[in-house]
């Protein structure tokens, strides 16, 4: 082989390893951006908040937005900002649950690359607290003087508990009569766990997305607690109005209009899907000593 042709011959095996090797390594696809965790709340009657995670190599984000959590959603908001990670979702119909679920995106030249939606996350809309809550006992107990409890807020307002003299506890909502002292025995908030540094405090403030546990004491008597139709009901400040939430064991599922719990294999402050509580207001406050 002459000078020439040895030339001719290097130039085209250069060529033939430049074609094979750049297809590979010159124009593999651009790397998704991270998937986002998503956490939806009550706002309004007529609107939804949800806040999620930043993750890496993200653009801006797309939120969805579903009746059902397995069911179709539909692209309602488009936000070209990685820093902006909340939107307010407005114009919703009173009462109804909603399911939310967010992309990233990364902007590579004029194109964009998706990431994995995040799992779905589900509100309300109502003005009225949102929350999930528990008694942390899920077998009959006789005889206690102190009841523990978990509640998570899952509303854009504080929920405040009262240490007013206006929160009972109930042996058995079947045999509950407001009228009946007998049917309910008077309770105190003894302490909480975002206030440890004293007992029987004024109030429990209880933040947007905050989980807290909760001891609440009989004023008078040792009870029998059953998780299928023992109930507390603590009196709150939502907002500025009165009401009173219920806390039941999450072993216990008790009748129609009962509030639907979380399964106890789960933890308390992930909703679970059928649905978290929805408070309502005390307009009496008949349980108020004095």
């Amino acid at each position: 082989m002459n000078s020439r042709s040895a030339r001719v011959f290097t130039v085209t095996l250069v060529t033939a390893l430049m074609i094979a090797f750049f297809p590979v390594c010159g124009f593999a696809a651009p790397s998704k951006p991270g998937k986002p965790i998503i956490d939806v709340y009550a706002n309004s009657d007529s609107s939804i908040y949800m806040d999620w995670s930043k993750p890496k190599r993200a653009s801006g984000y797309q939120i969805y937005l579903g009746g059902s959590k397995n069911g179709s959603y539909r692209n309602v908001k488009t936000i070209n900002s990685a820093r902006k990670t909340s939107w307010t979702c407005t114009g919703l119909k009173k009462g109804k649950q909603y399911y939310f679920k967010v992309r990233a995106f990364r902007k590579v030249k004029r194109k964009k690359v998706y990431g994995s939606f995040s799992s779905p996350d589900f509100a309300i809309a109502t003005s009225e607290p949102y929350y999930v809550e528990n008694i942390r006992m899920d077998e009959s107990r006789s005889g206690l003087g102190y009841i523990d409890c978990e509640l998570t807020n899952w509303s854009t307002h504080n929920i405040v508990l009262k240490n007013n003299g206006a929160s009972i506890f109930v042996p058995s909502i079947v045999d509950f009569n407001a009228d009946d002292t007998d049917t309910y025995e008077p309770v105190s908030i003894y302490s909480a766990s975002n206030n440890i540094d004293y007992y029987y405090p004024d109030e429990v403030v209880v933040e947007p997305g905050e989980y807290i546990t909760l001891t609440f004491e009989t004023n008078e008597y040792y009870v029998d607690y059953d998780p299928s139709v023992s109930v507390l009901f603590c009196d709150v400040d939502f907002y500025g109005d009165d009401y009173m939430i219920s806390f039941m064991s999450d072993y216990t599922d008790y009748g129609d209009d009962g509030p639907i719990l979380l399964d106890a294999s789960r933890m308390l402050h992930q909703k679970n899907t059928i649905g978290a509580i929805v408070g309502k207001k005390n307009e009496s406050r008949r349980f108020m000593k004095g």
